[in-house]
């Protein structure tokens, strides 16, 4: 904390109270049981939970906010931890599932009182590094935002046109040399299982486009001839770079093709890296998972940025040391300055 009229800031009694990391993720998160069992290897006390744990009144909070003071005083408690909140110095927001219901008058209702309460108190927590902080991976999954703040970067992007006139659509589509591909601004939607649909990035034609474009924006993309995909995973100042080859010269989307892939490291150019690195920086991002076309010439193209994306597949593969650079960063000592 800082004290009125220093410049001294000092943390928590390390002695006392050693750092806690929080894991915020859902039940059977096998990616998320990679880094807890390193971050137990390396003795640092975790309290994992979900959102909708709070719902079923298995995750018990309390905080005071009393007089004076600068921070929240309070504890996380379930049956398996009871974290004192001022010994967090980390939190990954990972994949936690909703807090539940937002059906009827009440339940949504609870709903939003559960997100703007347990979610604004984790984000008020002072000095925590976040991977990545929730506010920071809603605004960066904006697609139109990252996508122009990519270009800024100096980053090759698409010509990429959002439109519902069906009109304006055709025409973009129809001056694309090598084609167009439509692709979803957000990930699939839920179904009433609440299961996700994954949604593929597809070529479109003019006779294609219909007047059900006028329903709703859609996102059309030059299609960049490519020769190889490559998804980067950035943590912290640490980039691992992964080439993605399919066996199919003819997909498009290589999710759509995942039991016959290959991989193999690659190093990132330094532009791509440069951009990459500012790129993260305005969007306030420690960790991201970006998606790359390589063209023929070797015009490294920049598609998306996802704040949240999956990487544990990528270790098994290739073994990069992916696992080792999030606990690292997770566990950066609170220092005095």
């Amino acid at each position: 904390m800082t004290t009125s009229g220093s410049s001294t800031r000092t943390t928590e009694d390390s002695a006392e109270m050693p750092d806690s990391v929080l894991v915020i993720t859902r039940v059977g998160d096998i990616t998320a049981d990679l880094v807890i069992r390193q971050l137990d290897e390396r003795g640092v006390p975790v309290h994992r939970f979900d959102l909708a744990d709070l719902r079923a009144g298995s995750l018990r909070v309390t905080a005071e906010l009393a007089g004076t003071g600068r921070r929240w005083i309070g504890s996380l408690q379930d049956g398996h931890r009871d974290t004192d909140l001022s010994s967090v110095s980390a939190a990954w927001w990972r994949k936690p599932s909703d807090y539940g219901s937002r059906d009827g008058t009440e339940q949504a209702w609870m709903t939003a009182e559960a997100e703007f309460g347990l979610g604004g108190l984790l984000a008020a927590l002072p000095d925590v590094r976040w991977i990545n902080h929730p506010h920071r991976n809603r605004l960066a999954d904006d697609k139109p935002r990252q996508l122009s703040l990519a270009a800024k970067a100096g980053l090759a992007v698409p010509a990429t046109l959002i439109t519902n006139d069906p009109v304006a659509a055709r025409i973009f589509v129809a001056r694309q040399t090598n084609g167009a591909v439509y692709k979803p601004l957000r990930g699939g939607p839920r179904t009433p299982e609440g299961d996700r649909l994954l949604l593929h990035t597809e070529l479109v034609t003019v006779d294609q486009i219909n007047d059900g474009v006028r329903t709703t924006t859609h996102l059309f993309q030059e299609r960049v001839p490519c020769a190889f995909s490559v998804r980067v995973t950035s943590i912290g100042d640490r980039v691992f770079a992964v080439r993605i080859d399919t066996q199919d010269s003819e997909i498009l989307d290589w999710r759509a093709d995942h039991d016959r892939l290959s991989y193999s490291p690659i190093e990132i150019p330094a532009e791509a890296a440069a951009g990459l690195a500012a790129l993260n920086r305005e969007l306030g991002l420690v960790y991201s998972a970006s998606d790359w076309i390589v063209t023929p010439d070797g015009t490294w193209t920049f598609l998306e940025n996802n704040p949240n994306g999956q990487w544990a597949w990528l270790e098994q593969h290739t073994g990069l040391p992916l696992t080792s650079a999030l606990v690292d960063a997770l566990t950066i000592r609170r220092t005095t300055t």
